[in-house]
Formats: structure tokens, C-alpha cells, sequence
């Protein structure tokens, strides 16, 4: 049967706390260098592909 690990859990609301406090400041910082459509696509997209590469492996991982 498949559980997911509580461990994750954990670190991953330890990771989006982090991610979501410094976003501002990174976010107001690259919308100065590269304008804020471009910024909050750069942001948002790093999120996602760190959220994927953080949960994923544990999301297919099966313990049978």
C-alpha cells in the first residue's frame, strides 16, 4: 500500500514557508531588472519546478 511519508510533509511546509517569505524581495528585484511580467513569470516558475522536483520523487516512490 502507498503512504505518503510525513517527513515530506514537514519539510515541504518548512520549503514553502521560506520560499514564500523571500518571494517579495526576490520578485521586487528582478521586476526592477527585467520589468514584472517577466519577473512574476520567472518567479512563479521556479516555484513550480522546485515544488516538482522536491515532491516528485516521493509522490512515485510505492512501498509495497
Amino acid at each position: 500500500m502507498w503512504r505518503y511519508p510525513g517527513n515530506l510533509s514537514r519539510g515541504s511546509g518548512f520549503a514553502a514557508i521560506a520560499l514564500w517569505s523571500t518571494t517579495f524581495a526576490f520578485a521586487r528585484s528582478l521586476a526592477e531588472q527585467v520589468g514584472p511580467i517577466n519577473a512574476a513569470t520567472a518567479v512563479y516558475l521556479s516555484g513550480l519546478l522546485l515544488g516538482v522536483k522536491v515532491s516528485l520523487p516521493a509522490l512515485l516512490r510505492r512501498d509495497d
